[in-house]
């Protein structure tokens, strides 16, 4: 409900970098509705620098959830 009414985009991907929740603020900050970004990939709407980025984060957790197991804190 949080998420909902924050002036801050807030979304959650699965592991094959499709969105599976956005905040509805996404429609004032670039004027595509919820239902339209849940239809894309995190890919169609980043640069290649930030694709990078997040693909570079994904595999740092990974290797760490590997080593420490899941939801365990990292520091």
């Amino acid at each position: 409900m949080i998420a909902e009414q924050v002036p801050t985009m807030i979304f959650m991907i699965d592991l094959n970098l499709n969105f599976t929740y956005i905040s509805p603020v996404i429609e004032r900050i670039n004027g595509y509705t919820v239902e339209e970004v849940l239809k894309r990939k995190v890919t169609e709407t980043l640069t290649p620098e930030s694709q990078q980025l997040i693909s570079s984060m994904f595999q740092e957790e990974i290797q760490l959830e590997m080593k420490q197991g899941p939801g365990l804190t990292h520091t």
